[in-house]
């Protein structure tokens, strides 16, 4: 079916995954105030999640790919979600949050042997690291990492 439109088999199936969706939300992806793929991933959650979702949109405007995404892997490891844990998830991957924001830092081995035994595994060094950041914050800003 997908070669007689000319389209590719997984396009196709994108196309098809939207029927799951609920009209109001079709209505945003028909209107263009939703992009097709954040569609296609919100095609696959339950429709009274999708429900709140719209409400959500309209207060606050469409949501990115990566909320979406997120909203799913909650999903994925909790099974159900409340109205309100749907909110919090969303909020806290949204636009402009600092936390949405995934920091990598990298150190190089050569500065990484200075301090730890050859014999150390990536997560001993690991954990020494994280143990002395927790006591760095807690006596340089009584807990709180924000006004760094």
């Amino acid at each position: 079916m997908a070669n007689q439109i000319g389209e590719s088999r997984n396009q196709l199936h994108k196309y098809l995954r939207l029927t799951e969706l609920i009209p109001d939300i079709l209505n945003l992806l028909d209107t263009k105030a939703l992009a097709l793929m954040t569609a296609v991933d919100i095609s696959h959650i339950d429709k009274e999640v999708q429900a709140w979702l719209y409400e959500y949109m309209r207060e606050n405007g469409a949501c990115k790919s990566f909320q979406i995404i997120a909203l799913r892997e909650y999903l994925k490891e909790n099974g159900a979600i409340t109205q309100m844990a749907m909110i919090k998830v969303l909020n806290e991957n949204m636009p402009g949050n600092s936390k949405d924001r995934t920091r990598v830092i990298k150190i190089p081995q050569k500065k990484l042997c200075e301090y730890f035994p050859a014999f150390f595994a990536r997560t001993q060094m690991g954990n020494i690291i994280f143990k002395l950041l927790e006591e760095w914050k807690n006596e340089n800003n009584g807990g709180e990492a924000d006004g760094v």
